[in-house]
């Protein structure tokens, strides 16, 4: 294969789904290390799946984005093409959990929004409400190679919100979203204990 593109990559992954549902059972005999669970095939098939149906949704979607890549390409009028020749390309990291737009780096304890230390359940709370699209730490993780990440409350509270999936450029939070809510943030142990358990040298002020 010369070059890679949107409709071969789903072509691959498509075939890939249906292979695995159709040896699924096949793949759960063979699981028996270290425990025989039986479902590493239904796992597997479950989760090629879902990234199938997502990449359905996505058809046809390519502004903005790297259409192709190849040695030999036909682009289009009006495409920007770069020449990467020399050049070690790699796709864009993703960094599964962090706090990145809510503890803003250049800003003292107004822009340390991961946290609030009001109650120990708070799921009403959401990362899109303190994401700071100018924090300095976009560049500095895009210069690390992340372009995207889930990002939402920290420990503090035994529920502290939701999380939120997105992309690392822009001015407003809205046209950085690919998905929210992505994950509801749970925390037990230390740092729920270290702010209202016993002991706490953090002080908690409620207002009735």
């Amino acid at each position: 294969m010369e070059r890679l593109n949107g409709a071969s990559y789903k072509g691959m992954i498509d075939y890939g789904a249906r292979n695995l549902v159709k040896n699924c059972d096949t793949i759960n005999q063979l699981n028996v290390f270290p425990v025989p669970d039986g479902d590493t095939g239904t796992n597997m098939s479950m989760t090629l799946a879902n990234s199938a149906r997502e990449l359905e949704k996505l058809s046809g979607v390519t502004a903005g984005k790297i259409a192709a890549v190849g040695t030999q390409i036909e682009a289009p009028a009006g495409a920007q093409v770069i020449d990467a020749q020399g050049r070690l390309v790699t796709p864009g990291c993703v960094d599964a959990h962090c706090h990145i737009g809510l503890d803003n780096e250049a800003m003292g304890w107004e822009g340390k929004d991961y946290n609030e230390m009001a109650d120990p359940v708070t799921p009403h709370m959401r990362a899109i409400d303190s994401i700071y699209p100018q924090d300095e730490a976009f560049g500095t993780a895009i210069q690390g190679g992340v372009t995207t990440a889930c990002t939402g409350p920290g420990s503090a509270n035994v529920v502290g919100g939701t999380f939120a999936a997105i992309k690392l450029v822009g001015n407003r939070v809205d046209n950085m979203i690919v998905k929210h809510p992505a994950a509801m943030k749970c925390a037990f142990g230390e740092n729920p204990k270290r702010v209202y358990g016993q002991g706490s040298t953090f002080t908690v002020k409620f207002k009735r």
